[in-house]
């Protein structure tokens, strides 16, 4: 049971007060302005007033269910006395839409998101307070951070705690020194990285490093989230290696789908399960048995939480790094993978002229914390081509438009499309034509009725740029297999 009010310490009670304050400041915004309930929308649990949580959950109910645009007395008024005579006593114990209206009298919209921040402040400071952290000797320093800063400063001290931070300092010294272990090392394996799925594109490629920015980028439609299902992640299944999604478009239904279906078809050869049956339901009880099948091996054979998996509801590169930070440092997770990477559209966040400026501040942001230096982890990111170069035979950074800059600290960039109908037409001029050889070196003949996918690598320093891979993809099958590899002029458009 939690503590009365009249049960807190001092400070505590403060801390209470501070927060009840900011939720009422809060609660009248959304009720003077319901636009800002969408963009600055929060759990009423939340809350810790009574009465601001009686108020918000009647806007929530009203914006969310009833589309009301305005909460005006008649409006609220209607929906109270609609409900139970205990909750409509409530409603006036705390002084019905009067309190209302007389607060949007006095309050400042425009200041909402300093309200909203202000509400989970408190919160995460009271929960900090509880669970006996320095709050109340510490709080001269505390009160005026904001939330974004109290986070890092909470995370530096977790992370001081469990690591040695004098390992984390630059130090300068002889660049020969530990050549030898060095060369043993390598010599071991332990510098390669996580190795891709694909063999033609593990021989190009040469493993996923420590301390690296790997992205993988393509045109809507051809299948970023599928590649990295099936190179990367697959990868970590089959090498017990954990990982952390980070996504951004599908949920973890989807990703689970994908999974499911990778399984099926690449064991039983016959079922042909396609993934789109998941959109029209009514399985056969084949088709259940070759779920169940799948469900039950992941779960048998993947130790819990060696793939995690979260998926935000507004893109932002500051949530996307304190996620890193926390699973690198308290988990020892070492890969991660970023599906897709966006402008940020956090509530700190506005578009402007300058937000493909900010893009690629935000990848030097990531560089820097996950670098060799910093945590020395791996992030997989994805990410969008412009859409002025789909027709592009030949794919290189600048398809990736004004954004193009944010390759800069990337260690390899893979870029990928479709392979068109006249590429693996055998009738077509041989110059439409493409010349794919497989790893014995022999040429390969496309099918006109498979689907087939190029990888160009635009940046790779760990191999060569001058091949690309060929594989055939099936997307709804969710299956690919190695192909051979070509030499695609530069100067092809």
């Amino acid at each position: 049971m939690p503590k009365k009010i009249e049960e807190l310490s001092d400070f505590e009670k403060n801390l209470v007060y501070d927060q009840q304050r900011e939720e009422g400041l809060y609660v009248l915004s959304i009720y003077k302005d319901t636009e800002l309930y969408y963009e600055y929308k929060l759990k009423p649990e939340v809350l810790v007033s009574k009465g601001w949580k009686i108020f918000y959950s009647i806007a929530q109910d009203l914006i969310d269910n009833s589309n009301v645009h305005k909460l005006d007395a008649v409006t609220v008024g209607t929906y109270v006395s609609g409900q139970s005579e205990k909750f409509q006593d409530l409603y006036n114990s705390f002084g019905g839409y009067q309190e209302i209206a007389d607060g949007m009298d006095m309050v400042e919209e425009s200041n909402i998101e300093t309200y909203y921040n202000n509400i989970q402040k408190y919160q995460v400071l009271r929960i900090l307070y509880k669970k006996g952290f320095p709050i109340e000797s510490q709080w001269k320093n505390l009160k005026s951070m904001p939330l974004e800063e109290l986070n890092d400063y909470f995370t530096n001290v977790i992370n001081n705690a469990f690591i040695d931070t004098d390992s984390q300092n630059e130090k300068v010294g002889d660049i020969f020194r530990g050549m030898d272990e060095m060369i043993e090392s390598a010599n071991l394996g332990k510098e390669a990285g996580l190795p891709l799925k694909s063999k033609l594109m593990e021989d190009i490629q040469h493993g996923l490093r420590l301390g690296n920015i790997t992205m993988l980028a393509a045109h809507s439609g051809v299948g970023k989230s599928f590649l990295t299902t099936l190179i990367h992640v697959q990868s970590c299944i089959e090498n017990k290696e954990p990982v952390l999604i980070i996504a951004n478009e599908e949920d973890r239904s989807k990703w689970q789908q994908e999974l499911l279906v990778r399984f099926i078809n690449t064991k039983h050869k016959n079922a042909y399960f396609n993934k789109n049956r998941f959109f029209d339901g009514n399985f056969s009880d084949k088709e259940m048995e070759y779920l169940k099948e799948a469900s039950d091996w992941y779960k048998t054979n993947i130790e819990e939480n060696t793939i995690r998996f979260v998926s935000m509801e507004s893109f932002s590169m500051a949530k996307t790094i304190r996620l890193i930070k926390k699973y690198a440092t308290m988990y020892d997770i070492k890969y991660f993978v970023l599906d897709t990477l966006k402008l940020d559209n956090d509530t700190g966040s506005h578009v402007s002229d300058k937000s493909w400026l900010v893009m690629q501040q935000n990848m030097v942001r990531l560089y820097n914390v996950i670098k060799e230096s910093s945590l020395n982890v791996h992030v997989w990111v994805t990410a969008q081509l412009s859409k002025g170069g789909r027709n592009s035979r030949y794919l290189d950074q600048s398809q990736l438009g004004v954004s193009k800059n944010i390759i800069d600290v990337a260690s390899s960039v893979m870029l990928v499309r479709d392979i068109t109908q006249s590429e693996k037409d055998p009738e077509a001029k041989a110059s439409e034509r493409l010349t794919v050889h497989n790893a014995a070196g022999y040429e390969v003949e496309l099918q006109p009725e498979e689907d087939y996918v190029i990888i160009f690598w635009d940046k790779n320093r760990q191999g060569t740029t001058n091949e690309q891979v060929v594989l055939k993809v099936n997307r709804g099958l969710n299956t690919f297999t190695d192909v051979g590899t070509c030499r695609l002029d530069r100067a092809l458009v």
